[in-house]
């Protein structure tokens, strides 16, 4: 991971009609946070990886067991890639930074 290359922050991610605010606090390659959406919040954790890469799941704590999977690039202020959601199946998603 390039050195100056951080995430952390508010982010607003958009998965189809579906959309949530990110809060990421990063701590080297590690990332962990928040997904919150007009039902709920989620713990996130996940990593980044030196050639831009994220990974990262959303877990549940009303749900037992439920964890969406999401995988995509770093771009700048913009994120975007695939994810695998209970239900949902696989879908793609693209993030903001807010300003």
């Amino acid at each position: 991971m390039d050195e100056t290359t951080t995430i952390d922050g508010s982010w607003t991610l958009f998965l189809g009609e579906l959309s949530a605010t990110l809060l990421i606090v990063q701590d080297g390659d590690r990332i962990g946070g928040t997904f919150a959406n007009s039902s709920e919040h989620l713990s996130l954790k996940g990593n980044i990886s030196r050639n831009l890469q994220v990974n990262f799941t959303i877990e549940s704590t009303k749900r037992q067991g439920w964890v969406g999977k999401f995988e995509g690039v770093i771009n700048g202020n913009v994120m975007n890639g695939t994810t695998n959601l209970p239900k949902l199946g696989n879908s793609l998603w693209s993030a903001s930074r807010q300003r």
